[in-house]
Protein backbone atom coordinates (compact mmCIF):
# COMPACT_ATOMS: atom_id res chain seq x y z
CA UNK A 1 0.00 0.00 0.00
CA UNK A 2 2.78 2.17 0.81
CA UNK A 3 4.36 1.62 -2.57
CA UNK A 4 1.18 3.00 -4.33
CA UNK A 5 0.79 5.83 -2.03
CA UNK A 6 4.88 6.85 -3.27
CA UNK A 7 4.05 6.32 -7.04
CA UNK A 8 0.87 8.49 -6.88
CA UNK A 9 3.09 11.24 -5.00
CA UNK A 10 5.32 10.91 -7.93
CA UNK A 11 3.14 10.94 -10.18
CA UNK A 12 1.47 14.56 -9.17
CA UNK A 13 5.11 16.12 -8.51
CA UNK A 14 5.40 15.08 -12.18
CA UNK A 15 2.33 17.03 -13.48
CA UNK A 16 3.36 20.02 -11.03
CA UNK A 17 7.25 19.91 -12.79
CA UNK A 18 5.50 19.56 -16.01
CA UNK A 19 2.94 22.58 -15.52
CA UNK A 20 5.57 25.05 -14.26
CA UNK A 21 8.10 24.13 -17.25
CA UNK A 22 4.87 24.94 -19.59
CA UNK A 23 4.51 28.50 -17.87
CA UNK A 24 8.01 29.40 -16.65
CA UNK A 25 9.24 32.54 -19.03
CA UNK A 26 5.91 33.48 -20.02
CA UNK A 27 4.65 37.13 -19.17
CA UNK A 28 1.54 36.95 -16.83
CA UNK A 29 -1.60 36.75 -18.12
CA UNK A 30 -3.27 40.15 -19.59
CA UNK A 31 0.82 41.46 -19.38
CA UNK A 32 2.41 42.92 -21.85
CA UNK A 33 5.70 41.27 -22.98
CA UNK A 34 8.48 43.30 -24.41
CA UNK A 35 10.41 41.85 -27.46
CA UNK A 36 13.66 44.58 -27.76
CA UNK A 37 14.24 46.42 -30.77
CA UNK A 38 12.55 44.33 -33.79
CA UNK A 39 12.94 45.04 -37.76
CA UNK A 40 9.36 46.05 -38.86
CA UNK A 41 9.82 47.12 -42.60
CA UNK A 42 12.01 47.18 -44.83
CA UNK A 43 13.79 50.23 -46.45
CA UNK A 44 15.92 51.18 -49.61
CA UNK A 45 19.53 50.49 -48.70
CA UNK A 46 21.68 49.09 -45.69
CA UNK A 47 19.53 47.82 -42.58
CA UNK A 48 16.15 48.14 -41.37
CA UNK A 49 13.37 50.22 -39.71
CA UNK A 50 13.30 49.29 -36.16
CA UNK A 51 10.63 49.90 -33.26
CA UNK A 52 10.88 48.23 -29.75
CA UNK A 53 7.80 45.74 -29.38
CA UNK A 54 5.29 45.00 -27.15
CA UNK A 55 3.00 42.07 -27.27
CA UNK A 56 -0.24 40.75 -25.41
CA UNK A 57 -0.94 37.29 -25.62
CA UNK A 58 0.64 37.21 -28.57
CA UNK A 59 4.43 35.59 -29.19
CA UNK A 60 7.03 38.51 -30.55
CA UNK A 61 7.45 36.68 -33.81
CA UNK A 62 4.08 37.22 -34.54
CA UNK A 63 3.91 40.37 -33.31
CA UNK A 64 6.91 41.28 -35.78
CA UNK A 65 5.16 39.78 -38.54
CA UNK A 66 1.91 41.54 -37.69
CA UNK A 67 4.17 44.68 -37.63
CA UNK A 68 5.56 44.34 -40.39
CA UNK A 69 2.59 43.71 -42.88
CA UNK A 70 1.22 46.50 -41.69
CA UNK A 71 3.71 49.08 -42.38
CA UNK A 72 3.83 47.00 -45.83
CA UNK A 73 0.26 47.57 -46.12
CA UNK A 74 0.27 51.40 -45.29
CA UNK A 75 2.83 51.51 -47.87
CA UNK A 76 5.15 53.53 -45.81
CA UNK A 77 6.78 53.83 -42.47
CA UNK A 78 5.93 56.51 -41.22
CA UNK A 79 1.66 56.36 -42.14
CA UNK A 80 -0.49 59.31 -41.60
CA UNK A 81 -1.47 60.51 -37.89
CA UNK A 82 -5.11 58.02 -37.30
CA UNK A 83 -4.10 55.50 -40.64
CA UNK A 84 -5.99 52.16 -40.12
CA UNK A 85 -5.20 48.98 -41.47
CA UNK A 86 -6.43 45.81 -41.38
CA UNK A 87 -3.59 42.70 -40.44
CA UNK A 88 -4.86 38.99 -39.56
CA UNK A 89 -7.35 39.98 -37.73
CA UNK A 90 -6.09 42.90 -35.96
CA UNK A 91 -6.75 46.11 -36.56
CA UNK A 92 -3.78 49.05 -36.45
CA UNK A 93 -3.79 52.49 -36.05
CA UNK A 94 -1.15 54.64 -36.80
CA UNK A 95 -0.68 56.44 -33.47
CA UNK A 96 2.29 59.07 -32.98
CA UNK A 97 5.49 59.81 -33.84
CA UNK A 98 9.06 59.82 -32.55
CA UNK A 99 7.60 59.73 -29.00
CA UNK A 100 9.41 57.04 -26.62
CA UNK A 101 6.12 57.55 -23.88
CA UNK A 102 3.66 56.45 -26.29
CA UNK A 103 3.16 53.78 -28.91
CA UNK A 104 4.00 54.73 -32.68
CA UNK A 105 1.69 52.11 -33.58
CA UNK A 106 -0.53 50.21 -32.22
CA UNK A 107 -3.05 46.59 -33.42
CA UNK A 108 -5.23 45.32 -31.67
CA UNK A 109 -7.76 41.72 -31.80
CA UNK A 110 -10.41 41.79 -29.84
CA UNK A 111 -12.15 38.92 -30.32
CA UNK A 112 -8.83 37.02 -28.96
CA UNK A 113 -7.78 40.06 -26.66
CA UNK A 114 -4.27 40.49 -28.49
CA UNK A 115 -2.09 43.95 -28.87
CA UNK A 116 0.87 44.19 -30.09
CA UNK A 117 2.49 47.98 -30.23
CA UNK A 118 5.53 49.76 -31.17
CA UNK A 119 7.63 52.22 -29.65
CA UNK A 120 10.39 54.45 -30.90
CA UNK A 121 13.56 53.65 -28.82
CA UNK A 122 14.00 56.67 -26.61
CA UNK A 123 18.25 57.09 -27.27
CA UNK A 124 16.67 57.11 -30.63
CA UNK A 125 14.84 60.18 -30.07
CA UNK A 126 17.39 61.65 -27.86
CA UNK A 127 19.80 61.38 -31.00
CA UNK A 128 17.09 62.67 -33.43
CA UNK A 129 16.71 65.90 -30.87
CA UNK A 130 20.59 66.37 -30.62
CA UNK A 131 20.95 66.22 -34.19
CA UNK A 132 17.51 68.39 -35.07
CA UNK A 133 18.33 71.44 -37.42
CA UNK A 134 16.43 74.52 -38.30
CA UNK A 135 16.26 75.26 -41.86
CA UNK A 136 14.45 78.50 -41.98
CA UNK A 137 11.10 79.44 -43.89
CA UNK A 138 9.59 79.97 -46.92
CA UNK A 139 6.67 81.36 -48.07
CA UNK A 140 3.53 80.11 -50.36
CA UNK A 141 0.52 82.34 -52.61
CA UNK A 142 -2.35 81.44 -50.37
CA UNK A 143 -1.02 80.73 -47.53
CA UNK A 144 -1.05 83.42 -44.32
CA UNK A 145 2.04 82.21 -42.13
CA UNK A 146 5.72 81.35 -43.04
CA UNK A 147 6.78 77.72 -43.53
CA UNK A 148 9.46 76.65 -40.86
CA UNK A 149 11.34 73.81 -42.29
CA UNK A 150 13.72 71.46 -39.62
CA UNK A 151 15.73 68.50 -39.95
CA UNK A 152 15.31 66.07 -37.32
CA UNK A 153 16.94 63.23 -38.73
CA UNK A 154 20.50 62.75 -40.86
CA UNK A 155 22.89 64.55 -41.99
CA UNK A 156 22.37 66.35 -45.32
CA UNK A 157 22.19 70.58 -46.15
CA UNK A 158 19.26 72.52 -45.17
CA UNK A 159 18.98 73.42 -49.32
CA UNK A 160 17.68 69.32 -49.76
CA UNK A 161 15.80 69.81 -46.85
CA UNK A 162 13.98 73.25 -48.06
CA UNK A 163 13.28 72.24 -51.67
CA UNK A 164 11.93 68.40 -50.91
CA UNK A 165 9.43 71.12 -48.77
CA UNK A 166 8.93 72.83 -51.55
CA UNK A 167 8.30 70.59 -54.06
CA UNK A 168 6.00 69.20 -51.36
CA UNK A 169 3.41 71.67 -51.12
CA UNK A 170 3.62 73.07 -54.87
CA UNK A 171 2.23 69.48 -55.73
CA UNK A 172 5.60 68.48 -57.28
CA UNK A 173 7.50 64.89 -56.67
CA UNK A 174 9.48 64.73 -53.81
CA UNK A 175 11.66 61.62 -55.21
CA UNK A 176 12.78 58.89 -53.02
CA UNK A 177 11.61 61.32 -49.95
CA UNK A 178 7.75 59.90 -48.41
CA UNK A 179 5.79 62.50 -47.51
CA UNK A 180 3.04 62.96 -45.29
CA UNK A 181 0.67 66.77 -45.56
CA UNK A 182 0.46 69.27 -45.34
CA UNK A 183 -2.07 69.07 -42.80
CA UNK A 184 -3.59 71.15 -40.11
CA UNK A 185 -0.28 73.33 -39.68
CA UNK A 186 2.18 70.02 -40.38
CA UNK A 187 4.39 68.02 -43.07
CA UNK A 188 6.75 65.45 -42.53
CA UNK A 189 9.01 63.93 -45.61
CA UNK A 190 11.63 60.73 -44.59
CA UNK A 191 14.23 58.77 -46.77
CA UNK A 192 14.07 55.38 -45.18
CA UNK A 193 15.53 55.53 -41.81
CA UNK A 194 18.35 57.95 -42.54
CA UNK A 195 16.96 61.45 -42.84
CA UNK A 196 13.37 63.27 -41.65
CA UNK A 197 12.42 66.42 -42.53
CA UNK A 198 9.10 68.56 -40.94
CA UNK A 199 7.85 71.55 -41.77
CA UNK A 200 5.03 73.37 -39.47
CA UNK A 201 3.11 76.70 -40.76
Amino acid sequence: MAKVTSISALAVLAVLVSASSATAGAAPKGDFETCGERAVADVPGPGSYKLILKVKRASCDAGQKVAHKYFKKAGSIVPELGNVEFVQHYRCVQKNYYSPLEPSFECRNRARDRVVKGLFPPENVRANAKRSKSCGSFRMEGLLTSIKVKITRGDFPCKVARRVMEDLFHGRDTGNWSCIGPQTGYAKCTKSNRGAIVARF
